[in-house]
């Protein structure tokens, strides 16, 4: 039987929780430096001063928020993955489905076309939650531009989509 493993979010594999369960600290404190040199930089260079000092609440609100974008991500994973699962095995026409697609949606995006284009998907779906999650609520009350928290936004959104979810889990066990 083949166990299955996901990685999620920047520097967050999930399947580490269950062999080293404070490994979620790490991960979290990790994410929100990331999180906050992403913002400070993209900040600095818009030319948006003093923004850590005024600003604090917004950082920790998008690295919250980028967890839960990355968690809606993982989660369309973890839908069409039950789908192609439930349609194979269902279906005997449909049985390449949870043979070919699926196992390679949850175990290596790269061995085919459409686990890698579904796992793509996942990673824009993360994007463009965080994209705007970060706009509408974390910069929300921040003394900028309208332009400045788009920017600061998209940076935010290509930065730290969890590119980790193309990491084939067969790597780790």
């Amino acid at each position: 039987m083949k166990k299955e493993c996901k990685l999620y979010n920047l520097l967050f594999p999930m399947w580490l929780l269950w062999v080293f369960p404070p490994f979620i600290i790490v991960c979290g404190v990790g994410n929100l430096i990331i999180d906050a040199a992403v913002i400070l930089i993209a900040a600095k260079c818009l030319k948006i001063d003093c923004f850590f000092k005024k600003n604090k609440t917004s950082i920790l609100k998008a690295w919250g928020l980028g967890f839960a974008a990355d968690f809606i991500g993982a989660g369309f994973l973890f839908a069409v993955s039950q789908a192609l699962y439930f349609l194979g095995t269902s279906f005997e026409s449909l049985a390449y489905l949870n043979d070919y697609v699926r196992w390679n949606v949850d175990y290596n995006p790269f061995a085919n076309m459409y686990a890698l284009l579904l796992t793509i998907l996942a990673i824009a779906i993360s994007g463009i939650c965080i994209y705007l999650f970060n706009k509408k609520i974390s910069f929300k009350k921040v003394d900028m531009t309208e332009h400045q928290k788009k920017v600061i936004s998209l940076v935010m959104a290509i930065a730290t989509s969890p590119y980790l979810f193309l990491i084939p889990g067969e790597l780790f066990f």
